[in-house]
């Protein structure tokens, strides 16, 4: 289990508007840390 993250991102999304938004590579950058830290610490 993890944590709830709500995405505020307007929909439709426009990938390649997302390559510079902010809040986008925020949202990016907390998934794949938890994804990571994941991987170092399997459930048994």
């Amino acid at each position: 289990m993890g944590d709830i993250v709500k995405v505020e991102l307007a929909r439709p999304r426009n990938r390649l508007a997302l390559a510079n938004d902010s809040q986008y590579h925020g949202y990016r950058s907390a998934v794949l840390e938890f994804l990571y830290q994941r991987q170092q610490h399997p459930a048994a």
